[in-house]
């Protein structure tokens, strides 16, 4: 290859190596102007935003195992600033799953389809519960609402144990933190859905013959509603 054309290709290259940086730096600046939008402003991270779901459901197999439903969970968490971007933030209150409360304000276990209850408890002993949002767009500024946006709950090692009333505990992600991905329609048609359905959520079950022992894996799934209204904006 002569001199001159060595220099012509790398000429190219260099245009084409510029160009694509600068694409990338785009994208990667456009993603960090993102932020919370509560209750139609800005966040100020001083907001409680509650997230609720009149039904979840959690399985552990094999078929004829153990399935839990509750008709009561909640959760709650502050969005941050506007100028922490979509960053991932506490979940406080930690979830809780049960069937609401009797007339004289005891709180009712969710039920199984062995004929059982169920009572779970959440905890931050091995890491925080924690929730972000994930623009669909990847060339944001676009319109807002759009479609596809995601919502991330890490579950942190043991975060969560479920006991039996046939004696069994379930402990969720016993080995490390695990990522719970769901769709999240943040106010596309006026509807603020956080959608959950994992099947691949990691378990550890302990107890006597009666209980599923050998699953290692469960699913969940579950809506949840949020109040104040959440989206993200730029």
């Amino acid at each position: 290859m002569n001199r001159t054309r060595r220099a012509s290709l790398a000429a190219v290259v260099s245009v084409v190596t510029l160009a694509f940086g600068a694409m990338l730096s785009h994208a990667a600046t456009a993603e960090t102007d993102d932020y919370y939008i509560v209750n139609g402003v800005a966040s100020t991270g001083g907001t409680q935003v509650t997230g609720t779901s009149s039904k979840t459901v959690f399985s552990v197999p094999p078929t004829g195992g153990i399935v839990v439903t509750c008709t009561h969970s909640a959760a709650g968490g502050k969005p941050p600033a506007k100028a922490a971007g979509l960053a991932a933030f506490p979940i406080s209150p930690l979830p809780v799953f049960n069937d609401g409360k009797t007339s004289t304000g005891t709180i009712k276990p969710c039920t199984d389809n062995l004929g059982g209850t169920e009572t779970t408890t959440t905890n931050n002993l091995n890491g925080k519960w924690t929730i972000r949002e994930i623009d669909a767009s990847e060339t944001e500024p676009g319109t807002e609402p759009n479609s596809g946006d995601r919502l991330v709950v890490i579950v942190p090692k043991a975060g969560a144990v479920v006991k039996t009333s046939e004696g069994c505990t379930i402990t969720v992600a016993p080995s490390a933190a695990f990522a719970v991905t769901g769709v999240y329609t943040d106010g596309v048609n006026g509807v603020y859905h956080f959608t959950v359905s994992v099947s691949n959520l990691p378990i550890h079950v302990s107890g006597g013959a009666a209980c599923p022992t050998a699953a290692t894996l469960s699913s969940f799934k579950g809506v949840y509603a949020f109040t104040p209204a959440v989206r993200d904006g730029s």
